[in-house]
This record gives structure tokens, C-alpha cells and sequence, in this order.
């Protein structure tokens, strides 16, 4: 894997009632990550978003609902 860019996010933390919900479904070892809409690169689904030394699939991605300035993306850790 190569390294393309590297860029500010948030990361939303699960509350214990949303772990515990995803666990033994396709939801489990998933991270959501916000990321500002606006950079000098484009992200798309062929790549993949390594955070705290692990890789994560993109599995999904939405707009924020609450503001216009980021993009949701939902990631699976990489076994």
C-alpha cells in the first residue's frame, strides 16, 4: 500500500449500546470517519484510510446531514 496524502479528521467514538449492537454483524470493527469536504485531493472508494497504524476499507460514504463542509465515511478495519 502507498501512501497518498494525509489530512485532518474526526472520528466519531461509538457509544457502549452502538458497540454492543454491531457486534457479529457487518457493522462490527466499522469507524466512521469525518473529513472536510474541501481538500486539494479527491477520495474515493479504491483506497483506504489508515488511522492508529491499522488500514480501513471504505465502505460507505454520505455527505454530513448537518453541515456542508465534510463527508461521512464509514470504514472496516482490514483483517
Amino acid at each position: 500500500m502507498v501512501d497518498v496524502v494525509s489530512c485532518w479528521c474526526k472520528v466519531k467514538k461509538q457509544l457502549l449500546k452502538e458497540y454492543q449492537a454491531s457486534v457479529g454483524t457487518v457493522l462490527e470493527d466499522t469507524v466512521t470517519f469525518i473529513i472536510r469536504i474541501f481538500q486539494t485531493f479527491e477520495i474515493d472508494h479504491t483506497m483506504a484510510i489508515k488511522y492508529k497504524a491499522q488500514d480501513y476499507e471504505i465502505v460507505q460514504s454520505m455527505p454530513d446531514a448537518t453541515s456542508k463542509e465534510f463527508f461521512i465515511y464509514i470504514a472496516k478495519l482490514k483483517k
